[in-house]
């Protein structure tokens, strides 16, 4: 049977996650939180029912597409599927896995599935060297934390109970109402260089992100006000992307 419609809320709700780099340099490893392409079919089986969704693949051009498709009844008694639509970025390591992941992860946002995770803000950790003077992140105390399960333990048990602990004592760990929850931008070089070639509309870099930002946060359902905001390359590609894609104006 089809999924009740005000049932769909439900897709947003906090779910267990990890942290993972997001980048390691200068002595600073910050820190994302994220879930993986199993975390997201789960929470569709648990809140739609398995056989209330689909998801379909899509080669266009060179830009892999994902589409998730819920069937979904309305109060009316009507019913149909939906579908939404988003495309991936490759990742460092198994480029292929790591394309097909990205794009269901980002259809599922446009969901709400892990839409939460933007409200995780960064968390910085030290780094240490390695034998072969790479850096990695590390521990107040200098260990190096090889995994992305040693890294999400250590931060729950570090830096999480830490706030919490002071908030508990009273201590004030509020951040004003109005200011940005992204602050400190950590984009690597790839993803400046593709800001300073970015030009639509009459729009160059990042007067062209500012510009495109109300049009993005519309069809994304955000509320950035700044582009520091979108502190992650993640988050500043996906803009890019929705510029890219825009039709300019006069079409």
């Amino acid at each position: 049977m089809p999924i009740n419609y005000n049932k769909i809320k439900n897709l947003t709700k906090e779910i267990p996650f990890k942290f993972k780099p997001q980048s390691v340099k200068w002595g600073k490893a910050l820190m994302v939180a994220y879930i993986d392409n199993r975390d997201v079919q789960d929470v569709l089986d648990d809140v739609v029912g398995p056989e209330n969704w689909t998801i379909d693949y899509k080669l266009v051009g060179t830009q892999m597409f994902a589409t998730i498709g819920i069937n979904i009844l309305y109060e009316d008694g009507k019913s149909e599927w939906v579908y939404k639509s988003d495309g991936g970025t490759e990742s460092n390591t198994e480029q292929e896995k790591g394309l097909i992941s990205d794009c269901a992860k980002r259809t599922a946002v446009t969901w709400g599935i892990g839409r939460f995770l933007y409200r995780q803000g960064v968390i910085e950790l030290k780094t240490t060297k390695d034998s072969h003077g790479k850096e990695r992140p590390a521990t107040d105390a200098g260990e190096i934390l090889w995994s992305n399960d040693a890294i999400t333990q250590y931060i729950r048990q570090h830096k999480l109970s830490n706030a919490a602990s002071k908030k508990t004592k009273g201590e004030r760990y509020e951040k004003a109402p109005d200011k940005p929850k992204y602050t400190t931008p950590s984009w690597n070089e790839e993803t400046v260089e593709k800001v300073k070639v970015l030009e639509k509309n009459g729009k160059k870099g990042k007067a062209c992100l500012s510009e495109f930002l109300p049009q993005y946060n519309k069809s994304k359902n955000t509320e950035y006000k700044l582009i520091a905001e979108l502190n992650t390359d993640e988050l500043l590609l996906d803009l890019i992307k929705f510029i890219e894609n825009s039709e300019p104006d006069g079409i």
